[in-house]
């Protein structure tokens, strides 16, 4: 609906806004650019993963609203009749839209990492729905290597990756 520019259906949409449709808005944001924050974070350092799964989303909000209270402003110096509620959900909508792109892209890699740091029992637990990048990321899981932890127990982990086409 978005993407095609169905003006009467965004329209109506806009117009008919409820709290439902503001929590699904917000969870697929939480999720989607979580879930693709904690796959960037990851590549540093699993706390590091935790942080930007958080920060992340949180961005996205402080974005959608300092854009939509700029839009409010700008809109009657353009002559234009979009008020503070159209703005913010409009930019909402689009921000939806692009965490769920950003998260649904992602395989997640389900491992194990043994007592000497090697990672064992790698699999695909969510596929990107492309078979190569899936393999090339759990290639990328199966190489890593942690740092040795004599004693202690296997640890159970999962890490979405991100995979980088340049």
């Amino acid at each position: 609906m978005l993407l095609r520019g169905e003006l009467d259906s965004l329209h109506a949409w806009l117009e008919h806004w409820n709290a439902r449709r503001l929590a699904v808005c917000l969870t697929v944001i939480f999720v989607g650019a979580g879930c693709y924050g904690a796959a960037m974070g990851f590549w540093r350092d699993p706390l590091q993963a935790v942080y930007v799964a958080v920060k992340f989303p949180l961005i996205i909000l402080l974005t959608t609203f300092g854009n939509a209270l700029i839009n409010a402003m700008l809109a009657p110096l353009l002559g234009l009749n979009i008020g503070l509620r159209q703005s913010f959900l409009a930019i909402l909508i689009s921000f939806t839209i692009a965490s769920a792109i950003l998260g649904a892209f992602s395989p997640l890699i389900a491992f194990q990492i043994a007592e000497s740091g090697e990672v064992i029992n790698a699999h695909v637990k969510r596929s990107s729905g492309i078979r190569d990048i899936d393999d090339s990321a759990l290639n990328s899981i199966q190489s890593t290597k942690y740092s040795a932890r004599p004693g202690c127990p296997l640890i159970e982990s999962e890490a979405d990756v991100i995979i980088d086409f340049r």
